[in-house]
């Protein structure tokens, strides 16, 4: 790759100021009961340590509750802080979910409008363990629940906590201005909420800096600045009143100066923003304080450094920013100062050191981008795995049924053979004139018994496939089909209209997924129980219907369709219908798995006895490892077209199974990025070769 292609791989300072309060706050912000007990007056000392937060908190509060007799608020508030430490600060969100779960256990049987508050935080709990391992489908309908509970439409409070929530959604959606006014609507039902003092300014200022960076997100850089502006007086103002939150402020000041510091460096002020990143760095590169954020400002600081061709500041600032890196791991920090380091060597023309440097680069983003890659669908493993589980039940019964089937029908015939054999013996001493017909009748025995194992082989073949089409029923149609239950029951809580419609666009969304996906099954399942019904037709007309099937396609992806045919207006026999089907498909993947403005071509010609044709894109191609698998049912290979269409991986099966029943053959030739074209050669029958 040649020097200058790579860019700088961090992004704008954290979304959340010094979430390392985020426990402190989140306890006593959801704590909706205006009653104290023992549980949470012992929490409460343990949130005051929490910017020195260590993992043994944890144990100390196992030892201190040991043997004590917990009601549900003191179990949900336990289970509700150690959620939060494992989430927030340990960094395991599947403990996390975990307890936050356990929460949800402790509550099973009991009625929300009795325990209002508990099923709140459990709610809002699930749906941050939630949030943080990327299940953002699962995150909302947690947060969603929440707002729909009694405790969240009377508190405050609570209604500040759903709106953050979602915001957070929403901004890691990249839906920014959306986000923005979330987290504004948090700001204004943080006026109405008795939180302690210092948590109610802690949040405030945390929202005032997230609606900045939201706007700084959307390209808004002078509401962006507004905002920022108002964090910092905001802060300044509590300073003077309250000095014992000191260094807090100065730290939450340090952070402010860093986003403040892209504001001036996108608005073209390269000075006033290195001063930023300086002052950024001056207050919170030390141990207690937000070291993370602090380096990313060093590595923006850097940044300019090299672009300004200050060697000597640039080599400094990256020695000291390796050695904050040895003490306070980043990952997402570490891939920058590869890259920085690559373009200081480089520049310097140390080769050895620079090509060091990009190996590293490219693999610590490589692995950082695959941990962190964000997840917009549901998570289906744990449904998938109940429902195998389920299946297999299902199976096994299914089994022992067939078996007792098959016990039934071995009696059956073990006294349909004595009966016989007693009629045979009979029969033989009465006349050898029946002897005849009774050989005769065993024949046709046998001829039964020849048919039937055949019927049985069939039965076997068909109930692998439909064990197959389970499979495929199990991994795609199962999601989009159990989350309309889940959002019938939400419309029918829902008030507002507006969120009403914007459920109902989510059930039709699924609906439609599913009905694609049934449609190709069904066409799957009819491919051997329906007859080839083949009849003559004219190639041009047949070139021209497989035309009007895919012209709407290819115009809304802005596609060109080019048709070369050289066989000229001869006669063929085939099955029009289902080789329309085939066609269509293949033009179709075309059309998914190719950029907008491309051109798709559609060849037909003859070769020697035989019609080949053939259908070429300029598409993503390929890769060599899964061309193998295209055309198995239930393949592995499928992949999301160029728009992001959905594969369900049946279209190429159907046309492998059309074209064998027709005599012929399919295959492809593939490049990556440089398209793919899939051949079909049909035999040409004698009274079509005209």
């Amino acid at each position: 790759m040649k020097a200058g292609v790579l860019q700088p791989f961090f992004t704008n300072s954290a979304l959340f100021i010094l979430l390392v309060f985020a426990i402190g706050c989140s306890n006593k912000a959801m704590n909706l009961s205006q009653e104290s007990s023992e549980i949470d007056s012992l929490i409460d000392q343990l949130s005051a340590g929490v910017p020195a937060f260590r993992t043994n908190y944890l144990p100390y509060l196992d030892s201190a509750i040991a043997g004590k007799k917990l009601n549900i608020k003191d179990k949900i508030r336990i289970f509700e802080y150690k959620a939060g430490a494992y989430n927030f600060h340990i960094k395991k969100p599947d403990s996390a979910e975990i307890y936050a779960d356990s929460m949800l256990l402790i509550l099973k049987g009991l009625s929300p409008e009795n325990y209002p508050e508990e099923f709140t935080k459990a709610y809002l709990t699930n749906g941050d363990a939630h949030f943080t391992n990327q299940k953002y489908n699962e995150a909302y309908t947690f947060y969603y629940k929440a707002r729909q509970n009694s405790s969240i439409k009377i508190d405050s409070c609570a209604r500040k906590e759903y709106s953050y929530r979602v915001a957070m959604i929403l901004y890691r959606q990249e839906k920014y201005m959306e986000a923005k006014d979330n987290f504004l609507q948090a700001l204004r039902e943080s006026q109405g909420c008795h939180d302690t003092r210092f948590i109610k300014y802690f949040r405030e200022q945390e929202l005032l800096n997230n609606i900045a960076l939201s706007f700084y997100k959307a390209g808004i850089t002078d509401s962006a600045q507004q905002y920022y502006q108002k964090a910092l007086d905001f802060i300044l103002a509590n300073t003077q009143t309250n000095p014992e939150n000191a260094r807090f402020n100065e730290m939450a000041q340090g952070v402010i100066y860093g986003n403040l510091g892209d504001v001036l460096l996108k608005n073209g002020n390269r000075k006033g923003a290195a001063d930023m990143f300086r002052k950024s760095v001056a207050i919170n590169l030390r141990k207690g304080s937000d070291v993370n954020d602090a380096q990313f400002s060093y590595l923006k600081l850097a940044t300019l450094f090299y672009e300004n061709n200050q060697m000597d500041s640039l080599n400094l600032a990256l020695t000291n920013i390796r050695s904050s890196l040895a003490d306070f791991e980043n990952k997402r920090a570490s891939v920058q100062w590869h890259w920085l380091m690559w373009k200081y060597h480089d520049r310097k023309n140390h080769i050895e050191e620079a090509y060091k440097n990009l190996q590293h680069y490219f693999a610590e983003k490589e692995a950082y981008d695959a941990a962190n890659k964000s997840v917009y669908e549901i998570d289906i493993n744990k449904q998938l795995d109940i429902f195998e589980r389920q299946r297999a039940l299902q199976q096994a019964e299914s089994n022992n049924k067939l078996k007792q089937v098959y016990l039934i029908l071995f009696v059956v015939l073990l006294i349909s053979v004595i009966f016989g054999a007693g009629i045979l013996w009979y029969n033989w001493h009465q006349s050898r004139k029946n002897v005849k017909q009774l050989q005769l009748l065993n024949q046709k025995i046998n001829e039964q018994n020849d048919h039937l194992e055949i019927t049985v082989s069939e039965l076997g073949k068909n109930a692998r496939e439909k064990d197959n089409i389970l499979k495929l029923v199990a991994h795609d149609l199962r999601t989009p089909v159990a989350s309309i239950p889940t959002l019938v029951q939400l419309i029918f809580d829902e008030k507002d209209e507006n969120q009403k419609t914007e459920l109902l666009q989510v059930i039709r969304s699924s609906c439609n997924s599913s009905l694609n996906l049934i449609n190709d099954i069904l066409s799957t399942s009819t491919l051997s129980s329906k007859p080839m019904e083949k009849q003559n037709i004219s190639i041009e007309a047949f070139i021209q219907d497989c035309e009007n099937l895919v012209k709407v396609k290819v115009s809304e992806k802005k596609q060109k369709l080019i048709i070369n045919n050289t066989a000229g207006n001869g006669i063929i026999r085939i099955d029009a219908e289902k080789m329309k089907r085939v066609i269509s498909n293949l033009i179709t993947n075309a059309v998914k798995f190719s950029p907008k403005g491309s051109t798709i071509t559609y060849s037909i010609q003859r070769n020697n006895n035989n019609l080949l044709l053939s259908v070429s894109d300029q598409g993503m191609g390929i890769p060599a490892e899964i061309q193998s698998l295209v055309f198995d049912l239930n393949t592995s290979a499928k992949r999301k077209g160029t728009d992001g269409e959905k594969s369900y991986g049946l279209g190429l099966y159907i046309c492998r199974q059309i074209v064998a029943t027709h005599g012929g053959k399919i295959w492809l030739e593939s490049e990556e990025n440089e398209g793919t074209t899939f051949f079909i050669e049909l035999p040409l029958e004698e009274d079509s070769a005209s």
